[in-house]
């Protein structure tokens, strides 16, 4: 099971060093994730490799939330770029603080110093689904109040049909009816 997204920002951060050039293994480690492999037959298992086989992809957004995934094309060799976003603009990633450095820097890093497009973020690597179990707890919150909202709106509308219908007896008998 892949790591969380706050476990893989926490290892992105306690992460100083890698590999050069080797960002695709730095960041699948980062997530607890075992490698793919040559995805799309270019002859590079690569970090393009891991946009292709992503199954929850967001194209061009630049508000990934903190612990996803995040990826550019291109490159001298065609291999892409990925890294670990921290969130609020920021990705934590290989070669960023010069080569074999890990480096905390701006999402539009790798665009502005190495020339490559920016692609988006992943809810998942590979396929599998990165877990966020804060972001779970905080949309069931969200649920169950949305939930609770709806049951007092259907309330108040009944207690409102309820005072219409009263006043209603009231003008029809000229009495007042029981509470």
């Amino acid at each position: 099971m892949p790591a969380t997204r706050q476990q893989a920002v926490a290892n992105a951060l306690a992460s100083i060093t890698n590999v050069p050039r080797y960002c695709a293994q730095w960041t699948r480690e980062r997530f607890l994730v075992g490698a793919l492999g040559d995805y799309d037959g270019d002859g590079a298992a690569d970090a393009e490799d891991m946009w292709k086989a992503a199954k929850i992809r967001h194209q061009g957004d630049r508000n990934p939330p903190a612990g996803v995934p995040v990826y550019w094309g291109g490159g001298s060799q065609d291999n892409g770029h990925i890294a670990v976003s921290l969130g609020g603009g920021m990705i934590r990633s290989t070669d960023a603080a010069g080569a074999g450095k890990v480096g905390t820097v701006a999402l539009d890093f790798p665009e502005k110093a190495w020339g490559m497009p920016y692609l988006g973020w992943s809810e998942d690597l590979y396929g599998y689904e990165i877990p966020d179990p804060e972001g779970d707890a905080a949309r069931e919150a969200a649920r169950i109040d949305a939930k609770i909202a709806r049951k007092k709106a259907k309330r108040a509308a009944a207690l409102a049909i309820a005072r219409k219908f009263k006043e209603q007896i009231q003008r029809l008998t000229g009495k007042r009816p029981r509470q």
